[in-house]
Formats: C-alpha cells, structure tokens, sequence
C-alpha cells in the first residue's frame, strides 16, 4: 500500500521502499532480516528510514549493523507489548548503549 505521502516523495525524486514483512504469521527477527536484505545494498549515507509498530525495534537492529551513518531516522508509533526474548534483549542492548552515548 503507497500513501499520499510516498507519491509525493516519489514525485521529487526520492525512491521510496516498502518492504512487504511476513506479520502476523511467519513474523521473527530472522524472517524480516531475510526480506530486508533485498534492499541492503540501496542503503546509503542519503537514506532514511521511517519504522511504525515493530519497526522501530527492527530498525535499531538495523542500525547496530551499519558501518556508517545515514541522513536520519523517525520511528512513529513503536509497539509496546511483549516482542519474544531475541527482541527484548536487543532492546536493552540499545537502551544501554544510548544511555552511555548520551552521558558524553
């Protein structure tokens, strides 16, 4: 599904991906690793990424992997709710190491 939003990216020049993740069935860290690495190669220092409900877990998995910054980064709407232990731990991961970056 493409919003208003995305054709008016689209119409100045911006590629715009929506990757198709498996959820509710079929839905784990490794399944939507699967699918995102199609588009791995399209990620640059210009891209941007947008992540609504699980994205933004996903994302910040996403992000730990990089080996370079991008533009930016909006996460809108996370979920709360219990994401399975894989999930969790990754998310404390973060929080912990943001809480260092953040103390410099």
């Amino acid at each position: 599904m493409v919003s208003l939003d995305e054709k008016k990216l689209e119409e100045v020049g911006c590629e715009v991906v929506v990757p198709k993740f498996p959820t509710p069935e079929g839905q784990s860290l490794e399944s939507w690793n699967h699918v995102f690495s199609e588009y791995s190669a399209k990620i640059d220092e210009d891209t941007v990424f947008i992540g609504h409900s699980l994205g933004p877990v996903f994302l910040l998995n996403v992000l730990e992997s990089l080996y370079f910054k991008i533009k930016a980064s909006f996460f809108v709407a996370g979920f709360v709710g219990f994401l399975g232990m894989r999930f969790l731990i990754l998310l404390i991961k973060l929080l912990l190491i943001g809480s260092l970056i953040g103390r410099r």
